[in-house]
């Protein structure tokens, strides 16, 4: 099962106050729509493969653990995100997530800046949400 979408990927959004260190907001077309994208995909993959649901949960603990670490680089985080996304394609025979277009752009070993890390932190959470509503 393959996930993946472009609606409403085009344009710049504007850069929020406090963002201008962005680099997500400066390489993802539109955050919002890849945000949502991204948790409606897990989501959907989920609720097709119950099983999935504890190391997707797993991976997503581990990733926001990561974010906890100042020194994490963007070039980390990518590295990260990649090696969980490919383990449970491995695992699962399944492409969950198609991201490599955007860790593309995180390809910096630069440190994360503060709105980056509340950005990914918050996506972390909703994809966390959705899952709960599979109870």
């Amino acid at each position: 099962m393959l996930f993946s979408g472009c609606a409403g990927l085009t344009g710049k959004p504007e850069i929020p106050a406090g963002c201008e260190d962005s680099l997500i907001y400066r390489t993802v077309p539109n955050p919002a729509a890849v945000d949502t994208l991204l948790a409606l995909g897990v989501f959907e993959f989920v609720k097709h493969n119950p099983k999935a649901r504890r190391d997707i949960e797993r991976a997503l603990d581990f990733i926001d653990v990561a974010l906890a670490d100042e020194n994490l680089t963007y070039l980390g985080l990518a590295t990260l995100v990649a090696g969980q996304a490919d383990g449970l394609t491995r695992k699962y025979g399944a492409e969950i997530l198609v991201i490599s277009e955007i860790l593309r752009g995180l390809d910096r070993e630069i440190p994360m800046s503060t709105c980056d890390r509340e950005l990914i932190r918050a996506h972390v959470a909703k994809q966390k949400r959705y899952l709960a509503l599979l109870n």
